[in-house]
């Protein structure tokens, strides 16, 4: 009879061992694929910041030349040179009374005997 125990119990801890292994290799793979993502969406991140840096480097030279210093002083400060004319445009007034006016169920029977 312990004949058969020892292969068995042999058996059971092959096996648990088995079930462990698996498991850590499943989670490694698991984190495999994440850290695969993470890096795709690290790279696309670097990609639009280093866009963007080329954008602001474009903007400072802009700015940077004497037409740029003085476009931004007449749109923040509201500058302007002394042969110049400011024109301000003022949008039209809108009418915001109403086409008709709102009147309740009884003020228009009463307007209607009227």
């Amino acid at each position: 009879m312990s004949y058969f125990k020892k292969p068995f119990i042999i058996n059971i801890v092959f096996i648990f061992i088995a079930i462990i292994v698996s498991y850590s290799a499943a989670r490694m793979v698991r984190n495999v694929f994440i850290m695969r993502a993470q890096s795709a969406e690290m790279t696309k991140k670097i990609e639009d910041l280093k866009e963007k840096k080329q954008q602001l480097e474009a903007t400072i030279a802009e700015i940077q030349t004497k037409e740029g210093v003085e476009r931004e002083a007449k749109a923040r400060l509201n500058l302007k040179k002394p042969s110049e004319e400011v024109v301000v445009v003022v949008p039209p007034k809108k009418d915001d009374s109403p086409v008709e006016k709102r009147l309740g169920f009884w003020s228009k029977f009463m307007a209607f005997f009227k």
